[in-house]
């Protein structure tokens, strides 16, 4: 299912409806390639990257996991000029009369994508479910060089546990895999200037986990159970971020996540030089004469 609006242009796969595929068509991969955009998720074996999610079941209940078959009522949606939002709807329905509706919802010039799941349960058992929220990536380090400055910025897994903000060494994450609980957190892959990111609801404790095999890490986390009753139904939500590192954007999606703008040890410097730089940028709206 391919999406468009006017920052994004995203593939859904239908198996597990997750968001295998995403370009930024508002930032060109190079300057001297302006129309070439900037790719961040990739279903390509040679540059795996995607963000996946779903429903876990107890009891070996059927789930609308990250695998399952999702139904769409069309293949292309597009947020039209003018449009305050775009709702993409799939839908999964269980033998025992489990229905499930995963909906993406995204807004004119927003990078946040937000995520729901309405269930229903016409089945005659309880159905016991939790959220779970994954991404994935080919672990590919960049050689550094001298000539290229991108080469010696981070490139992995990152974490926010609602206090501090952590960068996952993925070599060891072989031998050490993390595993965390954290309430008003979130989780992501970042690389030089872009970040794409995994919000669970502020109120609720999820158990976070990360580890690498095969080439790829993976950092993930699920939620509280939910018990539906017979006839009865329940919503869960999360957000999803997959864009550039704005700094204003970052901070309305979710606490901390603008320290995925990493300044090192020079943050106490850099922070401050950059509000300045930013504020004189929004008088004379050009950055070199701001510099």
């Amino acid at each position: 299912i391919r999406v468009r609006t006017d920052v994004l242009d995203l593939a859904i796969d239908t198996r597990g409806g997750n968001v295998v595929g995403a370009t930024l068509p508002t930032f060109p991969v190079h300057k001297d390639q302006p129309d070439v955009p900037m790719e961040l998720l990739s279903p390509d074996p040679s540059r795996f990257f995607a963000v996946q999610g779903g429903l876990r079941a107890a009891d070996g209940q059927p789930e609308a996991n990250h695998l399952a078959t999702f139904t769409s009522t069309a293949t292309e949606f597009t947020l039209e000029p003018g449009s305050s939002e775009l709702k993409v709807p799939l839908r999964w329905e269980s033998p025992t009369g489990v229905v499930v509706t995963k909906t993406y919802t995204f807004r004119p010039g927003s990078f946040q994508i937000d995520l729901a799941y309405a269930v229903q349960n016409a089945g005659a058992q309880p159905y016991q479910v939790a959220e779970y929220l994954q991404i994935q990536r080919l672990y590919t380090p960049p050689e550094q060089t001298m000539f290229d400055v991108e080469t010696y910025s981070f490139k992995g897994p990152v974490t926010y546990d609602g206090n501090s903000y952590q960068k996952l060494d993925v070599e060891e994450l072989t031998e050490a895999p993390f595993s965390q609980s954290v309430a008003n957190g979130w989780f992501g892959a970042i690389q030089h200037h872009f970040l794409v990111a995994a919000v669970p609801p502020a109120s609720e404790t999820w158990n976070y986990a990360g580890n690498f095999a095969d080439g790829k890490f993976l950092v993930s986390a699920i939620g509280p159970v939910q018990v539906i009753p017979p006839a009865g139904s329940a919503s869960l939500s999360s957000k999803l971020f997959v864009g550039p590192k704005l700094q204003r954007d970052l901070k309305t999606v979710a606490p901390g996540l603008e320290l995925t703008v990493d300044y090192g040890r020079l943050t106490l410097l850099a922070q401050p030089m950059f509000w300045l730089l930013d504020t004189i940028y929004g008088f004379v709206g050009n950055w070199g004469l701001t510099i």
